[in-house]
């Protein structure tokens, strides 16, 4: 209570003592340029949310620029244009980040930091405060303390940006944010706006929840009223959303480092389980002996077909129904083709030889194969060699085709042009109009080998 009273004492003296300085307090917030340029800490916070704000623009304008005249809604991912996938963190970790050990220590640095902001941010809105004048100084001493954490945070959004400009909106986005914080906390919809010089003190503001939209809090506060009421109450009631505004930036901020980390988090142990000899080795020995049939998620092959030479038209079609059983999987939720382990139960794992000079070349081929039927912007499939003991404890090489789920769906192109869009099902294969595999996929944001928790939990109960 005393520091609190002491706190009003020294702004009512500023206020006396400095004419100009409570001149400059009362007049509207879009005109104390002095107050926020004064303070590079606080400047700090609206250079953040300025590249937070730019990256997020200018995924919309490329959005519109790609559908245009249609109604974009990205919030549920009703359009996945390749720029980002469709969310911007998923689009960012699996589709454009090179170097995951370093995203990973940057983001859990710049976690921490912005776990200590929302905690000193939430003490801090625990004081009372009467005007937005008050406050304003308050926000400028907050700053000051913070102004390690602060600029931890910037000088991590900073290399973000280096790196791709649309980069920062992994911190700014529809899955963290929700459409009304981030159209409360957006100045304009046209990325040319944010060019304008005086647009970093507005962000600032925003941050600070002094600013809501283009507009100051008392004056939100005002236009929401529908009767006037006494000025220390818009004064309250301004001073309380502000302070609402300022502790849930912080909070959303830390979520969505958090969120950064979990997608970083599925990515490394997919990564993991797609390159590890062990874990293909194990499943291969458990699905080949398991009493139970092919899943929707593998397929055993003794040898593939396209591998045998024959005539030009049965082989063209030999393989463009292996392109399709490829595509049947990525169309659905993904899966894995395993190649030297006999169709037939009980399954024997046979192996493909010793020749291993052929194995390579006929793994080449398996990739110009699909190539040459399946067009698409992107890495799909993985080929591994794994040595697998068979049932008399003899090494055998054995081939995994880990084929991922793609966010667009895969059409398989015949000599004569015409393109099959595949699905597998169960342990089958049917065709769908593409519009349907696509509302199927709806809501994917990346493409994925998501299905290997499903293959790593059928090893576990097995076993």
């Amino acid at each position: 209570m005393l520091t609190t009273y002491l706190r009003r004492l020294f702004v009512k003296l500023s206020s006396f003592l400095f004419p100009a300085s409570r001149q400059l307090l009362n007049q509207p917030k879009a005109n104390l340029p002095e107050i926020q340029s004064a303070n590079d800490s606080v400047l700090s916070l609206g250079k953040i949310h300025w590249m937070l704000m730019s990256a997020s623009l200018l995924i919309q304008a490329e959005i519109e620029k790609e559908y245009p005249g249609n109604i974009i809604n990205v919030s549920t991912r009703t359009y996945t244009p390749k720029i980002f996938a469709g969310d911007p963190i998923s689009w960012w970790v699996f589709e454009q980040e090179h170097d995951v050990p370093t995203l990973r220590k940057k983001t859990e640095s710049a976690l921490e930091l912005a776990q200590k902001l929302k905690n000193t941010a939430t003490s801090f809105a625990k004081d009372e405060y009467k005007t937005l004048e008050e406050l304003r100084l308050e926000y400028v001493n907050f700053s000051n303390k913070n102004q390690k954490e602060i600029q931890g945070i910037l000088t991590y959004v900073e290399w973000l940006r280096e790196k791709n400009k649309y980069a920062p909106a992994i911190l700014y986005n529809y899955r963290t944010w929700g459409t009304t914080r981030m159209t409360l906390r957006n100045i304009s919809k046209d990325p040319a706006v944010l060019e304008n010089p005086d647009v970093i003190g507005k962000c600032s503001d925003l941050v600070l929840g002094l600013m809501i939209r283009h507009v100051s809090v008392r004056d939100w506060i005002v236009r929401d009223l529908e009767r006037k009421i006494h000025e220390e109450k818009i004064q309250t009631k301004a001073v309380n959303l502000a302070l609402s505004q300022f502790t849930e930036y912080f909070e959303h901020l830390r979520d969505s480092l958090r969120n950064v980390l979990v997608e970083i988090e599925q990515r490394e142990e997919n990564e993991r389980l797609v390159t590890s000899d062990d874990f293909w080795r194990q499943f291969i020995i458990v699905s080949s002996s398991s009493m139970k049939t092919e899943q929707k998620y593998w397929d055993f092959k003794q040898t593939l077909y396209i591998w045998q030479k024959r005539d030009n038209r049965e082989k063209l079609e030999k393989e463009r129904k292996f392109s399709e059983i490829v595509a049947g999987f990525a169309n659905n939720k993904g899966g894995v083709i395993v190649v030297g382990v006999s169709d037939a139960s009980p399954r024997e794992i046979v192996g493909l030889g010793d020749d291993f000079r052929q194995l390579e070349n006929n793994m080449k081929y398996t990739s110009q194969v699909l190539g040459k039927h399946i067009s698409y912007d992107g890495d799909y499939i993985h080929l591994q060699q794994v040595n697998v003991s068979d049932h008399n404890g003899k090494k055998q090489l054995c081939l995994v085709i880990v084929v991922k789920q793609t966010r667009q769906t895969l059409g398989v192109a015949s000599d004569d042009s015409i393109v099959s869009y595949p699905f597998r099902q169960e342990t089958g294969l049917v065709r769908k109009e593409k519009e349907v595999i696509q509302k199927i996929k709806h809501g994917i944001k990346n493409d994925n080998y998501d299905f290997l928790t499903v293959l790593q939990q059928f090893v576990n109960e097995e076993i």
